[in-house]
């Protein structure tokens, strides 16, 4: 069973329950990569032109360079599944002085974290009162969850990025 879907250019990745993320070709809709790295069934997923993000039930998020699809770091910290992940970039977005690049992942630990990309510090954590559903739904999707909405707005308020 796919669990979720994300496509970038001529590329089409998928997070199954059977632990693994595939990497398909658009045009021709063959595969391309299996990567198996997840211990748990891998619920999200996300591409951009540099990088692919999964989230899985074993509480990771992994990172993969887009163009060769090799893990390039594990970011830990979530203490259950992680249920989605986004990139910077298209819905959420943390600019900074600091010049680095964010990942945003959440979870059904109630918490949305940050990641800093190039070091896999979790820059900020947001905990909320219940599961994060999808992120794209933090800045006002169709359906803001309460947890990620509540966290989102009490970090603004406290000048957070």
């Amino acid at each position: 069973m796919y669990y979720s879907v994300a496509a970038h250019e001529n590329l089409l990745v998928a997070g199954l329950e059977d632990k693994t993320v595939r990497v398909f070709d658009r045009a021709s809709g063959g595969p391309r990569h299996v990567l198996k790295e997840a211990t748990g069934e891998v619920n999200a997923v996300a591409i951009d032109a540099q990088r692919m993000v999964s989230g899985s039930d074993d509480n990771k998020v992994r990172v993969y360079v887009t163009h060769s699809f090799q893990l390039v770091r594990v970011l830990e910290g979530h203490t259950d599944l992680v249920r989605s992940v986004a990139l910077e970039g298209e819905r959420i977005v943390s600019g900074s002085y600091d010049k680095t690049v964010r990942i945003v992942s959440g979870s059904w630990d109630n918490s949305v974290r940050i990641w800093d990309a190039e070091t896999g510090a979790s820059t900020l954590a947001l905990d909320g009162t219940e599961a994060v559903r999808p992120i794209e739904d933090v800045l006002g999707g169709p359906a803001p969850t309460a947890a990620a909405k509540e966290a989102l707005q009490a970090a603004l308020a406290n000048g957070d990025p």
